[in-house]
């Protein structure tokens, strides 16, 4: 008899498929950065097996952490309306550089 698991998979098999579909619909010839707070061990050998010559960093000051000067925006859109907020955004502000996160609820925009 073969017991199955009836858990919803954790979080480390989604992010591992997320790693791996990135991975697969992006060119080849591209640099790979990964970027996370929380990075597990388990998913560690998955992200190093899609970089050349890997380097983790490692920061251990909370001073260093803090960026001064980063603002957020949060703007609750429907979903057809997320392309546009988001043209509309780059265009009217001003900053040095931003990040950009998207999931199926929220895309947000961090500017500096």
């Amino acid at each position: 008899m073969v017991e199955r698991s009836t858990k919803e998979p954790g979080p480390d098999l989604y992010m591992r498929r997320d790693v791996q579909e990135i991975y697969r619909n992006t060119p080849h010839g591209k640099q790979v950065m990964m970027f996370s707070a929380t990075l597990s061990k388990d998913i560690r050998p998955v992200c190093k097996k899609f970089m050349q010559d890997p380097m983790e960093v490692y920061v251990d000051d909370e001073a260093k952490l803090t960026l001064h000067g980063l603002q957020q925006h949060y703007v609750k859109l429907k979903e057809n309306e997320k392309n546009k907020k988001l043209f509309e955004l780059l265009d009217v502000l001003e900053f040095e550089s931003y990040l950009l996160s998207q999931s199926k609820d929220v895309l947000l925009l961090l500017s500096y």
